[in-house]
């Protein structure tokens, strides 16, 4: 079998897509987090729920977790016996190189419905899981055809996806749990990112003490308010860059209202200052192109 990658490994995306089947004996603590790309979630075996954004999942095998960039999420697994899942991680490039197929509208219908969760039978998704199982385990002695095998795959699943969705064969899965005061706080900051946002100004729009939306949003989440917000709009100001938005224009556009923040912020976060990332990203468009 191969190694699996530790979770810091698995956070990270070089490439258009990524895909994993993982097994773990023991339950996992990861906690809250986010990433800057999409990802997909396929529970094959275990007792495991999964929180997005507030909302908490009970799921059962072949259950598809959809996951949009910047939204806080984690599995939580209920006892001991472990859990094996597929996990695909997919950037905005991907399907900007298949601009006619929609390959992106089962993330967009998600968002939409306001669930996270596509339920079908195993029927219905049960050839193309194996396919992506297979895909994810494959070796080969010629990586770029591993990696060609593993898109198409990932392209005939996302396919099958969204025809399903189309004909309305799957159904969406309602959370069992959700934390009505943490969802009050996420929506506000989501619609309000780039605005002047204060601890004060959240806690009187959603009708919260404020020592308690900060104790409680700390302990739902993991990050302090200001954590929060500033962690958002470096994701925003980073697609900014990626886009080739101007650097000063980027800092505005995502909510900073002082560049010197923005830059010590953004440096600290990522270890490249907005200038020297604006270069890599040229780069690494460069030599996609070549």
């Amino acid at each position: 079998m191969n190694k699996q990658p530790d979770y810091k490994e698995r956070g990270y995306l070089k490439n258009t897509f990524q895909i994993f089947h993982l097994k773990d004996a023991l339950p996992n603590d990861v906690p809250f987090h986010y990433h800057e790309f999409l990802k997909i979630f396929i529970l094959l075996h275990g007792n495991v729920s999964y929180i997005v954004e507030g909302n908490e999942y009970e799921l059962r095998p072949h259950d598809i977790v959809l996951i949009n960039a910047g939204e806080l999420h984690r599995p939580v697994v209920h006892d001991a016996k472990g859990y094996e899942r597929i996990i695909i991680y997919l950037s905005p490039a991907f399907f900007n190189n298949y601009p006619k197929a929609g390959l992106g509208g089962c993330f967009q219908k998600d968002s939409d419905s306001h669930t996270h969760v596509i339920r079908s039978s195993r029927k219905q998704t049960g050839f193309s899981v194996a396919e992506l199982t297979n895909a994810a385990d494959f070796t080969c002695e010629n990586p770029y055809t591993k990696r060609l095998l593993q898109q198409c795959k990932i392209l005939e699943f996302l396919i099958i996806l969204n025809e399903q969705m189309v004909s309305q064969q799957e159904h969406y899965v309602a959370p069992i749990t959700q934390n009505e005061n943490v969802l009050k706080i996420l929506h506000y900051i989501n619609r309000h990112l780039t605005q002047n946002l204060s601890v004060e100004e959240i806690a009187a729009a959603v009708h919260l003490n404020r020592s308690y939306l900060m104790h409680k949003f700390k302990e739902e989440t993991g990050y302090t308010i200001k954590e929060f917000i500033t962690e958002k709009r470096l994701l925003l100001a980073r697609n900014y860059i990626k886009k080739e938005i101007p650097l000063t224009e980027a800092c505005y556009l995502s909510g900073f209202s002082n560049y010197s923040n923005f830059y010590r912020a953004y440096t600290s976060k990522y270890g490249y200052s907005p200038k020297q990332q604006k270069n890599i990203f040229s780069a690494s468009e460069t030599k996609l192109n070549e």
